[in-house]
């Protein structure tokens, strides 16, 4: 191909018939969608027709490593991968870190397909130009971790492993994919790998991808080490902390998911950051990445004295804390260990264990249908083992592995209402009855309740979006999620990380378009960056509409919108359903979908350069 950076070629491996096929990248695919996120909503769109069973053979996973990856430009390390979810029975998607993405374009690979489904447990090794399907079954049962080290021992230890562990093996709805001590962690991509058969995928290779202008990138690769995260990356940002400061700034601020979203403060949030340092004993970074924001733990003490685990994330700590009401994080670490080891999302795993919790506390279930565990809020000891059964789809486990939406339909009698989903997907750690940019947020996303569609800018001033830090204000907040998500859209096809991102700002700008030219050679724009973002996150749209997706699916949990926060210096606010819908307008209009179902206008569809005959239903 004519454009540098992409290494040429998409790879396919068919699990069913055993057949291994490499076709070439083509230049307008890279033009139109960039890469990974661009790539996989063209492809999938494409060719997974409406209504299929996520976790049947006719079901794709789509893993790709965008144009900056393995450049060796800080922050772009990601591995994207997309699917239909099993979770949420719409678009799915997950990014990583670590060094996966970079090992598959070395191994000679812009993306790599899998479709249909093996005989028994396999895993794909791909070792430069050479591509084996491997029995895995001496692997399966295995954690994440311990397939990880059998493989690389297999392989060598440069061999880079994508794996899910039981969980994955098991069909749990939120199972996740392990790559090194990351976490493809949202949708139930995990059980979509154990649906076909598929322990992991091990890559390696000797080649790097080129740069149109080398001399220009080394240049640019030193102005973003030296200008935008000086020093050794470890004093400012992410790198100062990682995400473990964050519980207490939200709690502070009042908009801390707690007890299943019932209250927004948890004190002991506040000494959670020092308290974490005890038990902090390393760090770690991604693929060329400076702010090295990852943090290992160890126990020291107590009762899980021994354990480690490669970081207690912000979400992680609000998912299996506060929103449990966990106040210690030495069962945090041992969960977090527990989630990744048999691969689970530990976001998906901690708020469907606190709606199991307020089911118990309203007297919905029994602690005999939970198998005699009392799952109360507080009790971490019940957790660990509702998290055991969980991944064994035991007893009561069985139903939570089904996912709050799912499981709240098994037990009924009002349990709807407190399930903390959007779309099915389990909701992060914002309090969206305060932070009223991010309601919107959760509520258009594509995959459901993410964090990473329409990012958290709501938190202080923001001169960029003429923002002046008010959280509960709603107006304007439509056109502000639009300029946010073409970013996290477009930077998910670069391949960039949207938490150092934002040292470039939560915008598309001449700061993304430098280091895209200076790679591919493409002579983009920031309005061709835009319009790349805005291509991915349509289709991805347009899969949805095909399964069934309207304006009305697009709200937030009621508990948002007719209860009000309960406690803190925000007691009393709410989110009011025509301040969503009012933001919903502004936001539809943005991006050119019709106000009164949600699907892209036939007018914008063909402005954005796609064929009618691709066009997603015949209503409008």
């Amino acid at each position: 191909m004519k454009y540098k950076g992409y290494m040429g070629q998409i790879l396919r491996v068919n699990l069913s018939t055993g057949k291994v096929s490499k076709q070439e990248l083509a230049d307008d695919l890279a033009r139109m969608y960039l890469g990974s996120n661009g790539f996989a909503a063209r492809i999938l769109y494409d060719e997974l027709k409406p209504g299929i069973d996520p976790l049947s053979p006719e079901n794709k996973m789509f893993f790709g490593a965008g144009p900056l990856v393995g450049t060796g430009l800080s922050f772009t390390p990601r591995t994207y991968v997309a699917t239909k979810s099993p979770l949420t029975g719409i678009w799915g998607d997950s990014t990583a870190g670590d060094y996966w993405a970079t090992a598959l374009k070395r191994a000679g690979y812009d993306a790599l397909i899998v479709e249909g489904k093996a005989e028994k447990p396999v895993y794909i090794s791909i070792t430069d130009g050479d591509v084996d399907i491997e029995s895995a079954e001496h692997l399966w049962g295995l954690t994440t971790y311990e397939t990880r080290d059998a493989i690389k021992a297999e392989l060598g230890k440069s061999t880079r492993v994508a794996c899910i562990g039981p969980g994955g093996e098991n069909l749990v709805k939120y199972a996740c994919i392990v790559v090194g001590l990351k976490f493809l962690g949202r949708t139930g991509v995990g059980a979509v790998m154990g649906s076909k058969n598929l322990k992991a995928i091990a890559v390696r290779g000797s080649k790097l991808p080129e740069a149109a202008n080398p001399e220009g990138l080394r240049e640019c690769i030193d102005e973003v080490a030296t200008e935008e995260y000086p020093g050794s990356g470890m004093d400012r940002g992410y790198g100062s902390k990682g995400s473990q400061s964050s519980p207490e700034l939200l709690s502070s601020r009042g908009v801390l998911g707690t007890r299943n979203y019932q209250n927004m403060v948890w004190k002991p949030a506040d000494e959670w950051y020092e308290v974490s340092r005890k038990y902090m004993v390393g760090s770690h970074s991604c693929s060329g990445c400076l702010a090295r924001c990852g943090r290992d733990f160890k126990v020291t003490d107590g009762p899980y004295e021994g354990v480690w685990t490669s970081g207690i994330e912000y979400e992680t700590q609000f998912a299996l804390g506060s929103m449990c009401c966990i106040s210690d994080l030495r069962p945090i670490i041992k969960m977090d260990n527990m989630c990744g080891s048999y691969g689970l999302d530990t976001i998906s795993t901690g708020v469907t264990l606190a709606f199991a919790m307020e089911c118990y506390e309203k007297g919905l279930i029994s602690k005999e249908q939970m198998d005699g565990i009392d799952l109360c809020f507080g009790n971490s000891e019940a957790m660990i083992s509702m998290i055991d059964k969980i991944t064994q789809r035991k007893g009561f486990g069985d139903i939570l592995a089904e996912g709050t939406r799912r499981a709240a339909q098994i037990i009924g009698k009002g349990a709807e209402k407190f399930a903390m989903h959007v779309k099915g997907l389990e909701i992060p750690g914002h309090g969206l009855r305060v932070i009223k940019g991010m309601a919107l947020g959760y509520a258009i996303g594509s995959r459901g309740a993410s964090h990473h569609d329409g990012r958290p800018f709501d938190y202080n001033p923001n001169p960029a979006f003429n923002y002046d830090g008010d959280m509960e204000a709603y107006k304007g907040k439509g056109k502000i999620q639009s300029i946010i998500t073409h970013w996290t859209a477009c930077t998910d096809c670069m391949g960039f990380c949207h938490f150092v991102g934002k040292l470039a700002g939560e915008y598309l700008s001449e700061r993304y378009v430098e280091p895209v030219n200076l790679v591919t050679g493409m002579g983009l724009t920031v309005q061709d960056l835009w319009n790349i973002g805005e291509r991915a996150y349509t289709l991805e749209r347009a899969f949805n509409v095909r399964e069934g997706i309207r304006r009305e699916d697009d709200t937030v949990p009621q508990r948002f919108l007719t209860e009000p926060v309960s406690d803190g210096p925000h007691k009393g606010a709410i989110l009011k359903k025509e301040e969503l819908d009012e933001m919903l307008d502004e936001f539809y209009e943005e991006y050119g979908w019709d106000k009164t179902t949600g699907i892209p206008t036939r007018e914008r569809w063909e402005k954005l350069g796609f064929s009618m005959e691709d066009y997603p239903c015949d209503e409008q």
